[in-house]
């Protein structure tokens, strides 16, 4: 998938998943949990997560956000 259709595939999931903003690291960790719940039940795009402190977190997930919301 190009990466142009895969940020677009991923505003989208965005908006369904009501993640609207990532100001805030609430925020944020919120985004990357619907996200790998999405990625997981097959219906979100390939991201690699990794397991942190406060859950899962994507790397390439955290950039295509930041351009999507900011």
């Amino acid at each position: 998938m190009s990466a142009y259709k895969n940020v677009l595939r991923t505003a989208e999931m965005m908006k369904e998943l009501n993640c609207y903003k990532v100001d805030g690291y609430d925020d944020r960790i919120l985004v990357q949990k619907k996200m790998f719940l999405a990625c997981r039940c097959g219906i979100g795009n390939d991201f690699e997560f990794i397991w942190g402190l406060r859950g899962v977190y994507s790397a390439e997930l955290n950039l295509v956000a930041h351009t999507i919301l900011k």
